[in-house]
């Protein structure tokens, strides 16, 4: 069936990539990130209300309950990522899901980039390594600004 897995995390700093990369979620089961997933839409309101984010939390640690977000990431229409967002139980802005937007299309563009290398076989070892690294740094930096 389908189901989401961790990838990377960020909280005060970097968590632990062993840990996020063990984490997964039921997308079979109703819940904020199947509603995002289906939807091609975004969630704002309370998360780890549902069992498939409730055990997130759990796995993550921060309070269940609280409000956050959960952002799709698209390839040509269909998710490829779920952001999922939280401010140690604080509100989220009004304004994020429009501040997102751009972002989350540049990540789905860079998904397709790489895809599209990938498939034509141009992209070697190296230049992979190059896109990861110069991904992991847009990651960084953007994180530094929020």
């Amino acid at each position: 069936g389908d189901v989401a897995f961790g990838r990377l995390g960020l909280g005060d700093g970097w968590l632990d990539k062993s840990l996020v990369r063990r984490i997964s979620a039921s997308l079979e089961t109703p819940s904020a990130l199947r509603t995002v997933a289906k939807g091609r839409t975004v969630y704002v309101g309370p998360l780890g209300t549902d069992a498939p984010t409730a055990g997130l939390f759990r796995a993550l640690g921060p309070p269940a309950g609280g409000p956050g977000g959960v952002f799709p990431v698209l390839l040509r229409g269909e998710p490829v990522a779920l952001l999922l967002i939280d401010d140690d139980g604080r509100a989220l802005s009004r304004t994020l899901s429009d501040d997102l937007q751009p972002l989350l299309s540049e990540v789905g563009q860079a998904f397709a980039r790489l895809l599209s290398l990938s498939r034509a076989g141009t992209a070697d070892a190296a230049e992979g390594t190059e896109t990861s690294a110069a991904l992991a740094h847009a990651a960084e930096e953007g994180s530094a600004r929020a």
